[in-house]
């Protein structure tokens, strides 16, 4: 008898504990529910511009169960998306920067702004002109250390 219950307790314990890892939700990885598409959203709030930078005010919201954070522009790629092919366009990437470092907490939103620097000044009253002669349809930040891509609208 006592033979029994012990090969049974063999098997019953690491299996209840497979079940509970698998059903239970802990299974999933917190980083990996950070790279599900959807889990930052941007969206467009207003772009301001100052002599010859246009600042693209975007709200960012954090749709994930983890924390999402970039230490440093380093850790990232910022490209543009060409309105006309949809295309990713790195020769923007000489213009753009953004406000790094970068904490975006679970279930929370934040500000955050990419700045597109112009080789010239930018009058404040035709900002939506310059916006437009930018072709691009959105930012692409690309999250080295993640794997993370977020896209930001750049336009309304």
């Amino acid at each position: 008898m006592r033979r029994i219950l012990f090969y049974g307790a063999c098997v019953l314990v690491p299996g209840s504990v497979v079940a509970a890892l698998v059903f239970g939700g802990v299974w999933r990885s917190p980083a990996r529910e950070v790279r599900s598409s959807g889990a930052i959203r941007a969206t467009l709030e207003r772009v301001v511009s100052t002599h010859n930078d246009a600042s693209f005010i975007y709200v960012l919201e954090n749709r994930s169960d983890s924390d999402y954070r970039i230490e440093d522009e380093s850790a990232v790629k910022i490209l543009g998306r060409s309105r006309a092919t949809g295309d990713l366009v790195s020769e923007a990437s000489k213009h753009l920067s953004g406000e790094f470092p970068l904490l975006v907490p679970t279930m929370r939103s934040v500000h955050f702004a990419l700045v597109w620097t112009a080789d010239h000044d930018i009058d404040p009253d035709h900002t939506d002109d310059f916006v437009k002669s930018l072709n691009i349809r959105s930012f692409v930040v690309l999250d080295k250390v993640s794997g993370r891509q977020i896209e930001f609208p750049g336009s309304r």
